[in-house]
């Protein structure tokens, strides 16, 4: 997990947490069933922050509602086809394995997409909610840490704003153009603190710390 964490901290957008599929793999765990695995934590934590972001962006931030429609409308293009997924995947699996898949790979892979099959059977309904929950937990104490640290610091702000832009920011250092955030982390600070008083070295100086 933390080799994840790292390769993550090192790529733009945190792509590379998916290297941890290479070091989950073992005897018993297959290459393949442990990239599903890694894809499904990020989707979850994904999810998690698109939910909180887009919560945060309504509370917190008159800077941002020209974007309300169009966030809106992703998030909903985006909840419709989750739904659809979660309800027809094997057989929207089928369908592209039957018509989308070249014959050459298809004829190589008909062993790995059993598999790939197999994986995702394996988790039930209770999984998919104790994933949710325990990743929801873990943002409320990444922002509960990152709280300590700005008080350390003598910044005057709530808990509830500080998470918020927080979210934000997040949402908007996944965008693949810097490494580990640098930059459009700062950039993104800067507009929500300046809009409760908070000075631009110190925001730069908190920005750095997290």
């Amino acid at each position: 997990y933390n080799i994840g964490i790292y390769f993550g901290n090192i790529s733009p957008g945190k792509l590379g947490e998916l290297f941890k599929a290479v070091y989950i793999k073992n005897k018993e765990n297959s290459m393949l069933r442990s990239f599903v695995s890694t894809i499904i934590d990020r989707i979850y934590d994904l999810l998690t922050l698109i939910i909180i972001g887009y919560l945060s962006l309504f509370l917190i931030s008159k800077s941002f509602e020209g974007y309300f429609n169009l966030l809106t409308i992703i998030i909903v293009i985006s909840t419709i086809i989750g739904i659809i997924l979660i309800l027809f995947w094997k057989k929207i699996l089928k369908l592209s394995y039957r018509f989308i898949l070249p014959k050459k790979i298809k004829n190589k892979s008909k062993e790995t997409f059993k598999e790939l099959i197999n994986s995702i059977k394996l988790i039930k309904p209770t999984d998919y909610i104790v994933q949710l929950v325990l990743t929801l937990i873990g943002w409320i104490l990444y922002f509960i840490m990152i709280y300590v640290l700005a008080v350390s610091i003598n910044i005057d702000i709530s808990f509830y704003y500080l998470a918020a832009s927080i979210a934000i920011t997040s949402l908007i250092t996944l965008i693949p153009i810097s490494f580990n955030g640098l930059g459009t982390r700062d950039a993104t600070l800067l507009i929500l603190f300046s809009q409760i008083g908070i000075n631009k070295e110190t925001t730069v100086a908190f920005s750095l710390l997290i």
